[in-house]
């Protein structure tokens, strides 16, 4: 029984509590609208402080305990995020997908980034997307990131029925990353493109042709994830766990209070890394 509640790590999981039920109550007030927009980068501007670099503290400390805690607070806050103020949270929060994490932490970035894109996928996969695919020489934490990123991005976008051409230009996009030497990008990019590609593939039969120009390649490769079994077995278990995670509902206050609280008193994520490891162990027995 909870005897008081006001001492020991409990304290702060109450408080934090009360932080998020207070920014989810302003989310929909006009006239909090810049209020809202001046915490979410005072919050993200914290990030590139010293102490607050992953080589300087230790999982389960205080620091990684705040670093957690100011992340689920931005992922309700980007529910307050519009086309009018998206660019400048953006511009300043793609930054930091390129800075060590840990994975925690990294799980929440992912998040709040993919939410924000929400808000007009076709002016901003292109402007703050993109280039992380096009720099081959990028760290593989940093590719992995964008990679989720778009994972949570891509059901959106397929949903919504209005992104068909900027769909096919994101398979265009990853598909080098198929190469990568990282296992992690490697299957996630293999993820992405199949479900981008079966809903191009249904359009078209639809009659709702999506002007691909010479297919060979992408056909050749298509083929082989609807025919390899081993490959299919594989996309069946990934689309289970990562379609299970849905974006919007994760940036709510109900989404974030829905993790598990741990004895130190920070509420975790489910481990989406051990998820995807599990994925391909049990492919591979």
């Amino acid at each position: 029984r909870i005897r008081n509640v006001h001492s020991g790590v409990l304290k702060h999981s109450i408080l934090q509590a009360e932080v998020l039920v207070f920014l989810d109550h302003l989310k929909d007030k006009p006239d909090c609208k810049e209020l809202l927009l001046d915490l979410s980068l005072h919050f993200i501007n914290l990030n590139f402080q010293a102490d607050w670099k992953m080589e300087t503290y230790m999982p389960n400390s205080p620091v990684h305990g705040l670093k957690l805690r100011l992340w689920q607070c931005l992922c309700v806050l980007a529910q307050s995020i519009t086309d009018q103020n998206c660019e400048a949270v953006l511009s300043v929060a793609f930054k930091i997908i390129d800075k060590n994490h840990l994975p925690s932490i990294r799980y929440y970035i992912e998040i709040f980034l993919a939410r924000c894109l929400f808000v007009n996928p076709a002016v901003l996969i292109p402007k703050y997307m993109t280039p992380w695919f096009t720099e081959y020489n990028v760290r593989s934490p940093t590719i992995v990131s964008a990679l989720y990123v778009l994972t949570y991005t891509v059901p959106y976008m397929i949903s919504s029925g209005k992104y068909d051409e900027l769909l096919f230009d994101i398979v265009l996009t990853v598909l080098p990353w198929m190469c990568s030497p990282s296992s992690q990008a490697r299957v996630v990019t293999q993820y992405i493109l199949s479900i981008v590609l079966a809903h191009l593939n249904n359009d078209n039969e639809q009659g709702k042709r999506v002007d691909i120009g010479d297919q060979s390649l992408i056909q050749k490769f298509q083929d082989y994830i609807n025919n390899n079994r081993e490959m299919k077995k594989m996309l069946k278990r990934q689309t289970k766990n990562l379609r299970k995670l849905d974006v919007s509902k994760v940036c709510t206050l109900e989404g974030v209070m829905a993790g598990q609280l741990n004895i130190w008193g920070n509420i975790f994520p489910e481990d989406i890394l051990g998820v995807l490891k599990d994925t391909i162990t049990n492919v591979n027995l």
